[in-house]
């Protein structure tokens, strides 16, 4: 999708998905993405887990397991070709990129979205910066986004996330503490495919709107 440094991997990679929910090895994450520095990887999707009768149900599936993919209520996406991603756009110029998609038909009628625009954009050598703009027919009780880390996130600064995925390497998430509530989940591998790729542990940060509403705009920023 976007690099700083076409050609090379320094610096930020960023890769974001729009689409609908019935492709091939299909995981419900309409609008996630994932963030590399240097190449290696910083923001993730775990990717997928070891084929087995109950796959379908495997929480690596799940929305609630994929990058600022917004779980409503405790619901994430349903699969189906109709819940797709609407309004896509793609812009690319010499120094930023930018992928513009409304998540709201991702979701599922009871979700009472009326438009979830969510904006991916690259400004090369500098950031990527994540923006939303929400509006519901209904307020929801509560609004989570996930962002899924391979190593522990420092939080000791309100507003901010700092993971380092290797020595020498860092990736700083920026939001608004005032909005957000955010806490961490250390969960261990079940899955030996998991555990080859990524260790032994992923780590799940969850930002909650502290006071969910009719309407809402926000930024996270990625340094």
């Amino acid at each position: 999708f976007s690099r700083d440094s076409e050609g090379s991997t320094h610096g930020l990679y960023l890769a974001a998905k729009a689409g609908h929910n019935e492709e091939s090895h299909n995981h419900n994450d309409v609008g996630s993405f994932v963030v590399y520095k240097n190449g290696i990887p910083g923001i993730i999707d775990v990717g997928g887990a070891t084929y087995t009768a109950n796959y379908g149900a495997h929480w690596v599936k799940k929305t609630a397991f994929h990058n600022l993919a917004p779980v409503i209520d405790g619901a994430g996406q349903p699969s189906g070709r109709k819940h797709a991603a609407r309004n896509v756009e793609y812009l690319r110029a010499n120094r930023e990129t930018v992928l513009f998609q409304d998540l709201a038909p991702a979701y599922a009628e009871e979700a009472g979205i009326r438009r979830w625009d969510r904006t991916h954009r690259h400004l090369k050598g500098r950031s990527i910066i994540i923006s939303d703009r929400f509006e519901f027919n209904t307020a929801p009780e509560k609004v989570e986004l996930p962002m899924i880390f391979n190593s522990p996130p420092d939080m000791s600064e309100p507003g901010k996330v700092v993971v380092r995925p290797a020595e020498g390497t860092s990736l700083v998430v920026t939001y608004d503490a005032d909005l957000f509530d955010c806490a961490v989940e250390e969960t261990a591998f079940d899955d030996r495919k998991l555990e080859r790729t990524w260790g032994e542990t992923m780590y799940r940060v969850l930002f909650t709107l502290r006071q969910p509403s009719l309407s809402g705009r926000y930024s996270f920023v990625i340094e």
